[in-house]
């Protein structure tokens, strides 16, 4: 039956390709594709979570906004720094 229908209609009227040539690369190319998101994403998790966090909590040039062009940078709050390293230590 799928012969004949094959014969009439051609392969495309197949409900799956089938795995040969270029069907065989829509057969496994989800799943390498699937292997590759995987790894990655293990590595991306592996980075972050390998970063100490007092490299998050102290870098400020991560939290700092440039200036604009002709503008004044705020000055350094040392007393708010204070405040919230001592809020910081609370929550642990």
């Amino acid at each position: 039956m799928l012969d004949r229908l094959v014969r009439a209609y051609g392969v495309r009227i197949l409900a799956e390709p089938p795995d040969a040539g270029f069907g065989r690369v829509l057969h496994r190319g989800p799943w390498v594709l699937g292997l590759f998101s995987v790894v990655g994403l293990a590595f991306v998790i592996r980075r972050v979570t390998r970063r100490p966090a007092n490299d998050w909590l102290h870098d400020d040039t991560r939290l700092a906004a440039p200036a604009a062009p002709g503008s004044v940078a705020p000055p350094d709050d040392e007393g708010y720094r204070q405040r919230l390293d001592d809020e910081r230590r609370d929550l642990d």
